[in-house]
């Protein structure tokens, strides 16, 4: 699966409401379930009349693989959502820790490099000097 599946699945996802702020990984997904991913397709391109049992059971076929790929990309992002929060409150607790055992308060300034860091480092896991 390529990177215009995947952006016309999101699109399709974003225009509908059924999210918002996150992509979920669908495509790799697919791509690690790629036997059905082929197969739903595989059936999806069924040749005959556009009406009638043979082309229910051929869209059926498709939706239900592409289905089952959404619910786990949902169940993956929202592991992934946990771990990210959890990772967050790590670094906060580390921190005061460390503050603490410098004899300051335990929560930095808010406009503090280290909040700043705090606030960018999830979003940018790389972040260059001069962005502090």
């Amino acid at each position: 699966m390529g990177g215009l599946e995947g952006s016309l699945i999101h699109t399709v996802l974003v225009r509908r409401g059924l999210t918002r702020n996150a992509v979920l990984p669908v495509s790799p997904v697919l791509l690690m379930r790629s036997r059905e991913y082929v197969d739903g397709l595989t059936a999806y391109r069924y040749n005959g009349p556009s009406v009638g049992p043979e082309s229910e059971r051929a869209v059926s076929d498709w939706l239900r693989v592409f289905l089952k790929a959404v619910d786990i990309a949902v169940t993956q992002a929202e592991a992934f959502a946990t771990s990210l929060h959890d990772l967050r409150t790590r670094w906060e607790h580390d921190v005061a820790v460390r503050r603490r055992e410098q004899n300051l308060r335990a929560t930095p300034r808010s406009d503090s490099a280290v909040s700043r860091i705090l606030e960018t480092l999830q979003n940018i896991p790389y972040l260059p000097p001069p962005t502090l």
